[in-house]
């Protein structure tokens, strides 16, 4: 999954990085680094199969230019992409594993 950080913690992908215009701590120093703050929190998504609880395991940082975070898996995983901001030449990688399926259909509102 991707989409934008709109540096307001709440648009998009903005509530995953740590603080909102401050790019530490994924770079300190010109070094990309990675962050744990959100590791152990669940992620839900939903579709006509089911419910799926994903449990946030890391984030990394990369160039923008790095694709290899698009590859596919042998286990099922979630990747988030974001944006880092103000750094946007970086993006912060979310990586979260499957823990739960529940089958099931899921309704339309009418």
């Amino acid at each position: 999954m991707a989409a934008h950080n709109f540096n307001d913690g709440q648009t998009g992908f903005s509530a995953l990085q740590q603080t909102t215009n401050n790019d530490s701590p994924y770079l300190q120093d010109g070094k990309v680094r990675g962050s744990s703050w959100l590791n152990g929190k669940s992620v839900l998504l939903a579709n006509s199969k089911g419910i799926y609880r994903y449990e946030i395991t890391s984030q990394n940082t990369v160039a923008s230019t790095e694709v290899s975070v698009l590859n596919p898996t042998k286990k099922a995983q979630l990747t988030i992409i974001s944006c880092l901001f103000p750094s946007t030449a970086y993006q912060i990688i979310t990586h979260a594993e499957l823990k739960k399926h529940i089958r099931g259909v899921m309704h339309p509102i009418n």
